[in-house]
């Protein structure tokens, strides 16, 4: 189309916005010039403006809410890989989890898990972090139980039974691959996430202590024996030793717990 009197290029605008000199190689984007003619009166009001305060506040606004919701939407996303690489390991173990098999099993392309997760390291760091996630919410749910230490300990074993259950023993599975692999970052990782949980344990147990409604002992050792009460019977029964669910040894298991650190040595 013909350039007529009442338009000018895109070029020209630049141009008068810069007082008729010539263009220099500055980049604009389609926020300050729409691809289409520019009446004078535009140009001369973007010229008053400026690039920048030309992008309304709204519109700034408006990006950032985009943004976080494509962090939210990509947060959902691993959170569902994850969920299916959990599955894939409670099936067909460790070995069976790659980036072929996980698109295949959530109908992706190996590319778009990619994105994701690069390589199975990423894949294991993302099960770190879902092991970290689900011991939070046991011991979220553990301590809105009771006021009582002591009850709270014996919901947490409660609830670490049930949830190694449902999960059917992941977590274990990872730790181990974890002992395995050698990697630095992933052992770092996963004893980060062990020391949280077996601080929380030492916790109760301190307070427990205080209260006198235990003997004192070493609570660090109380809490590692605890979660290895926990461990054994999940691994005996993932490996068929044992034909009786983890959570429905809890109560024969908790009673030996804690009669054992009611009669822990001063």
């Amino acid at each position: 189309m013909e350039r007529g009197a009442d338009f000018v290029s895109i070029g020209d605008a630049i141009r008068r916005s810069r007082g008729g000199g010539s263009t220099s190689r500055r980049k604009f984007t389609r926020r300050h010039f729409v691809e289409r003619a520019i009446t004078p009166e535009k140009a001369n009001t973007r010229r008053r403006l400026g690039p920048i305060q030309e992008l309304s506040e709204p519109s700034v606004r408006h990006g950032s809410q985009n943004s976080k919701t494509a962090r939210r939407k990509t947060e959902v996303r691993q959170r569902e890989l994850i969920r299916v690489a959990r599955k894939i390991v409670a099936s067909d173990g460790m070995e069976g989890l790659t980036i072929e098999s996980l698109a295949r099993s959530v109908g992706l392309t190996g590319g778009a898990v990619f994105r994701h997760f690069p390589d199975k390291q990423a894949i294991l760091l993302g099960l770190i972090e879902d092991i970290d996630r689900s011991l939070a919410t046991i011991r979220s749910r553990a301590a809105a139980a009771s006021s009582d230490p002591v009850d709270n300990l014996r919901e947490l074993v409660r609830e670490h039974l049930s949830s190694a259950e449902r999960r059917r023993g992941v977590s274990f599975v990872v730790i181990a691959e974890v002992l395995r692999s050698r990697d630095p970052e992933l052992r770092t990782r996963m004893n980060d996430v062990m020391k949280r949980h077996l601080a929380e344990v030492e916790r109760l147990l301190e307070d427990a202590f205080r209260s006198r409604l235990i003997r004192r002992g070493n609570a660090q050792t109380q809490a590692i024996a605890l979660f290895g009460l926990v461990q054994g019977a999940v691994t005996l029964w993932k490996i068929g030793s044992h034909g009786a669910r983890p959570g429905a040894l809890f109560e024969s298991l908790w009673s030996q717990y804690l009669n054992g650190i009611r009669q822990s040595i001063r």
